[in-house]
């Protein structure tokens, strides 16, 4: 956000056209009513307590399960799922 050309991208994933990320933080951050979310005052808070309290702040290592076998695509499919038709 620091830079004059910086790339932009958009606030919310599913509106592409919508609103830049840069400029919803700053109205953010500016905003005197409402319920706004002070993303870089937080990241201040959070960065000045990790400097005096010597916090350190950890993201858990994870990995999502793999994902069941798709059985309708080996044809494994209960028969009530199968249809009236034979293979």
């Amino acid at each position: 956000m620091r830079e004059p050309q910086h790339q932009s991208i958009p606030y919310h994933y599913y509106e592409p056209r919508g609103p830049d990320e840069c400029a919803m933080y700053i109205s953010h951050e500016r905003g005197k009513r409402g319920s706004h979310h002070r993303f870089i005052t937080e990241k201040r808070v959070f960065a000045n307590w990790a400097r005096m309290f010597d916090i350190h702040f950890y993201q858990p290592n994870w990995s999502p399960p793999p994902l069941p076998a798709n059985r309708t695509l080996e044809g494994t499919a209960p028969a009530a799922l199968q249809g009236p038709f034979p293979p």
